[in-house]
């Protein structure tokens, strides 16, 4: 974050899910720091490939947003040291 010498100064979440667990994460995420967490609920079927634009017109021009989509960090897709 910008406070902390990163370059993001909020996090959009957009919600793409119905797992009750992760809408629950979410949501904790959102409420220890709401200034900086925001969530986006897109009415409709779930968004993929051909329908992620619905997700673009949401957002403000003149600001940089960067997607990080859920499968970019696998846990222990890297190991440390020999196998």
């Amino acid at each position: 974050m910008v406070d902390e010498g990163g370059w993001l100064d909020e996090v959009l979440w957009v919600v793409n899910t119905d797992d009750k667990d992760d809408l629950e994460y979410l949501e904790k995420i959102v409420a220890q720091e709401p200034q900086r967490h925001k969530l986006l609920y897109i009415k409709g079927n779930k968004l993929s490939t051909n329908t992620y634009y619905k997700a673009w017109e949401y957002l403000e021009h003149g600001k940089y947003y960067v997607k990080i989509d859920d499968d970019v960090v696998l846990p222990n897709a890297v190991l440390r040291g020999p196998p």
